[in-house]
């Protein structure tokens, strides 16, 4: 079985930048929003 190492600083750098990106795109792309509202229903119901 192969060992595979994630290095923990560079992969939260890489969720936090993901996580900047996506939320400047929500900001203004309408299509993005209606999935996102869409996604974040269905985990309320």
């Amino acid at each position: 079985m192969e060992t595979k190492t994630v290095y923990r600083d560079d992969f939260e750098d890489a969720i936090k930048k993901y996580i900047k990106e996506y939320g400047d795109k929500l900001a203004s792309n309408r299509t993005l929003q209606e999935a996102f509202i869409r996604k974040f229903d269905a985990l309320c119901e």
